[in-house]
């Protein structure tokens, strides 16, 4: 009788000890993406702070970042216990996209930071106000979803068939985070600030302009960024919060 060729060979089942590595490793890039997450809401805290009154712009800036930012890093945190703890890699196309995603969260948490950095500071006693560049923190934010839109979508891209089912979340993300960045792009065009009042010009599509104060602005766009959220969680379909009918693995 022939030996029998095995077509597709048997799968690695790891040691109880690499299990362990392989989930502490993956405990590892979380902890420094809590890290770098965690130094982005710092030094908003510090830009903010100390309040220049109740119609401060910055007060909207910093909840804007703050309500974007832990959906966000929610969403990446537990993308990674989803689909790598307890599923030892098995390829070199497993390793790489673990590390991938590893990377590409690292670096979105990097932006966190940029966006933080761009709230701009107040002016110091006895000093007279420095140049408002509001616009930098919308650019920030633009990008900052910009990017995790395009790593949405090559993350659902790279997955196999069968894990783009625990990935359903990703379409309803794509949209909202597309919607919120657009507006922040919009809005990253207006004029620089003038007077008492902070005046600026919004440039709209279509050669549209309209007139309105820098706290306007700051309070609509948290105001886009708090329904951004609320359809976060209300879309993730047990993804980010336990439900009892869904379950998402780890």
């Amino acid at each position: 009788m022939r030996p029998t060729l095995a077509i597709f060979p048997t799968q690695y089942v790891p040691t109880e000890a690499q299990m362990d590595a392989h989930n502490r490793t993956i405990d590892h890039f979380k902890q420094v993406y809590a890290i770098i997450a965690g130094l982005a809401l710092t030094e908003a805290c510090l830009r903010v702070l100390p309040l220049t009154g109740a119609g401060d712009f910055r007060i909207p800036m910093f909840f804007t970042l703050l309500i974007t930012v832990v959906p966000i890093f929610h969403g990446g945190d537990r993308s990674l216990d989803v689909k790598y703890r307890n599923h030892y890699p098995q390829t070199a196309r497993d390793r790489a996209a673990l590390l991938w995603d590893d990377y590409m969260l690292l670096l979105t948490a990097v932006l966190f930071v940029c966006i933080a950095e761009a709230i701009p500071k107040a002016p110091e006693a006895g000093h007279a106000p420095a140049e408002v560049h509001a616009q930098w923190f919308y650019h920030w934010m633009a990008v900052m979803l910009g990017f995790d839109v395009a790593v949405l979508i090559f993350d659902r891209w790279k997955s196999r068939a069968k894990e783009r089912v625990r990935l359903k979340p990703y379409i309803a993300w794509i949209i909202i985070n597309s919607l919120l960045g657009l507006v922040c792009w919009l809005v990253s065009g207006m004029s620089e600030p003038k007077g008492a009042e902070m005046a600026v010009t919004l440039l709209l599509p279509f050669s549209l302009s309209v007139e309105v104060t820098l706290w306007q602005v700051s309070f609509g766009v948290f105001l886009a960024a708090l329904l951004r959220t609320v359809a976060d969680y209300e879309v993730e379909q047990g993804f980010l919060l336990a439900r009892a009918n869904r379950s998402f693995g780890a």
